[in-house]
């Protein structure tokens, strides 16, 4: 690799981060029309696999670092930090849910919870544990996933994301994206009919929920179970349309 230097060397080290969700997803891209039944504790599984390779002594491919990032320090990590990512990492090989952290302020950060068939319905509510997300250098995992060398920008047409809770990465634009999602939910609730209560006139939030992931599936062919889509907007409009919320709640007797 060349030497860079200056903002190009800023730059350069910026693109060379690759969020951990957003790694799972494009592994998922390279590989799905290759290996059966590809999920997301496939592909996690088989990057603790070569992570645990890299440690050890018949390692040829160099070092896979899972890193902490910020504008200021860029990649750093410590043998703790790695340690907390490996255990999250084995928890999703495991088929174990995770979701980002709902309180605004504390985006970046996971919890975790077993399953989705719960024998009461309270335990769905139950999440524990508190997960940093982390980085991968693209620079050392194109050592251990060759496929990763390839740039994917050709590739939207064909993509199809593995499921995830909530998306964290951190890109230019993300707040003023959300916003805007935020906004198409409230227009939606008052533009169709179907999405309001024919007594108060109240927008029906659930069935936004449905008819999202519906037109997903119908036009795009893009599935998105609807508890993840509810989460993810759910986080979304309690962050940047309180007003609307409040003034949606159905008025006590």
């Amino acid at each position: 690799m060349d030497r860079v230097t200056g903002l190009t060397a800023f730059f350069h080290n910026s693109e060379d981060a690759i969020y951990f969700e957003n790694l799972i997803n494009q592994l998922y891209i390279k590989n799905k029309k290759h290996i059966d039944n590809l999920d997301k504790e496939t592909i996690t599984a088989a990057i603790l696999s070569n992570y645990r390779l890299s440690k050890s002594e018949l390692n040829s491919f160099g070092r896979l670092g899972l890193y902490q990032y910020d504008r200021s320090s860029e990649l750093t990590t410590s043998e703790e930090f790695e340690m907390q990512c490996i255990e999250f990492l084995g928890y999703i090989a495991k088929g174990y849910e995770y979701r980002e952290n709902p309180i605004p302020g504390n985006e970046g950060s996971f919890h975790i919870r077993k399953g989705r068939n719960f024998p009461y319905p309270d335990d769905e509510d139950v999440w524990y544990g508190n997960y940093e997300g982390f980085f991968f250098r693209r620079s050392e995992l194109v050592k251990f996933f060759p496929e990763l060398e390839i740039d994917i920008s050709d590739d939207i047409d064909d993509e199809k994301l593995v499921s995830t809770e909530c998306v964290s990465e951190d890109w230019h634009g993300k707040e003023t994206a959300w916003k805007m999602i935020a906004g198409l939910v409230i227009a939606l609730g008052e533009v169709d009919k179907e999405c309001r209560t024919a007594a108060s006139d109240r927008v029906k939030i659930s069935s936004i929920y449905h008819r999202a992931a519906n037109t997903l599936v119908k036009h795009e062919g893009i599935e998105v179970e609807t508890e993840t889509l509810k989460k993810l907007l759910a986080n979304v409009l309690k962050k940047y349309a309180t007003n609307f919320l409040e003034n949606n709640k159905t008025p006590k007797k």
